[in-house]
């Protein structure tokens, strides 16, 4: 069985060998070459990832909603993607090695070392240093136990649905994070017009002062925060204020950035820009809200740690009456995986509920302390109210 592999492994050493043997600066070229090819085939598997897995975990409600603020993804999301993508082939690899050609099973277990190997490190850390037992190492020691007891589909097959879930998770959170921080995110435009003595000039954005005159015509978006000291127009800023009809600014007005001018013009005095307006405060301060864990993804996870200690005995004393396949049953069954996935996934179904209903929610903690509210404040009226007010009763005096 192990003879078609000899010719693999002298073509590895020949190889090898010639590489060695190389001048520098072809070591280089080559290597420079490899990097910018694997760098194309990785933009290449991202943006795939993006066409073809991603829209497949929202609504089409929710995902015509966040569409705009599609942003690229993390260092962290990105390696995730490349580790399910890992994780789906081993299951190939591991399928023909149990069914068609045993050899390639050396192969999966490479690859199995690959996906766990971090993993398991991080736990036995955790394990160490902290004397705790976490469901990451329990998660390790299935797959391991899957492989040793040759279920090796099964082992590869656990390890795609555990990164599945935590693609899911991680792009729940994105598009979460994405979407509320990009409906505020500041989009300046290169350029603007400023009046100087009587006169519009064209001027690049970056270059604006505190105390400059902006002009602003119909259609365009404000992008910085003052005072209007010429001028009239009907301005849109739903977007920041949340109000449905659009506000008429006059001489002394505020304007504020990422509203729209919907009709007339404006010379506004620059007293904010960049990161000091209001718009780029608020985007901050959600920021920073929408990277917060969600409890209830931290309480299932401590659930699930304690759950280890008992399916490992569990386990055993399975493994002991019945045999290893009862005790590696007992350790693919265990629900402590279920409840470690459970929040993010459970999370993710109701945000894309909400979003059905035109609702779109910044993140989970609203929704885990809903059923201790038994206040709700209003700011303004225009959370309540609808778009068009309509007559609801006639009163008539006299005649």
């Amino acid at each position: 069985m192990m003879f078609p592999l000899i010719p693999l492994l002298i073509a590895g050493i020949a190889g090898t060998a010639a590489y060695r043997h190389l001048p520098p600066e072809k070591k280089q070229a080559m290597k420079e070459k490899t990097q910018s090819t694997l760098e194309r085939l990785d933009q290449g598997y991202q943006q795939w990832i993006r066409t073809h897995v991603d829209k497949r975990l929202n609504t089409q409600k929710r995902e015509q909603q966040l569409e705009e603020f599609a942003g690229e993804y993390s260092e962290e999301e990105q390696a995730l993607n490349r580790k399910l993508g890992l994780s789906v082939l081993n299951v190939g690899v591991a399928t023909a090695g149990a069914l068609v050609y045993p050899p390639l099973l050396i192969l999966n277990a490479v690859g199995l070392a690959y996906l766990m190997g971090p993993i398991a490190y991080r736990s036995l850390q955790v394990l160490f240093q902290e004397k705790r037992l976490q469901y990451r190492l329990f998660a390790f020691l299935g797959v391991l136990a899957n492989f040793l007891a040759g279920f090796y589909v099964i082992g590869s097959l656990f390890i795609s649905v555990m990164f599945l879930a935590f693609k899911v998770s991680a792009r729940s959170e994105a598009y979460s994070r994405q979407a509320l921080v990009g409906a505020f995110a500041l989009h300046p435009p290169d350029k603007v017009w400023v009046w100087v003595d009587g006169v519009e000039v064209e001027m690049a954005f970056n270059e604006l002062q505190i105390g400059d005159i902006v002009v602003l015509s119909a259609g365009q978006s404000v992008p910085i925060d003052g005072h209007v000291v010429d001028g009239a127009a009907t301005v849109d800023q739903h977007r920041l204020t949340g109000e449905s009809q659009p506000i008429e600014k006059t001489i002394g007005d505020t304007v504020f950035a990422s509203t729209l001018v919907l009709s007339g013009k404006l010379h506004v005095r620059v007293e904010q820009t960049g990161e000091q307006t209001n718009a780029a405060q608020i985007a901050k301060i959600l920021n920073h809200a929408s990277q917060s864990r969600l409890d209830c993804a931290m309480n299932s996870e401590k659930l699930a740690d304690r759950l280890v200690l008992p399916v490992l005995g569990a386990s055993g004393l399975a493994m002991l009456t019945v045999g290893v396949g009862g005790g590696v049953a007992v350790l693919n069954g265990s629900f402590g995986s279920t409840m470690f996935f459970a929040a993010p996934l459970n999370m993710l179904s109701y945000l894309n509920l909400a979003s059905h209903q035109g609702i779109l929610i910044k993140e989970g903690r609203p929704l885990e302390i809903l059923p201790t509210v038994d206040t709700v404040v209003f700011d303004k009226t225009g959370t309540l109210t609808q778009e068009e007010p309509e007559i609801g009763r006639i009163y008539t005096l006299g005649n």
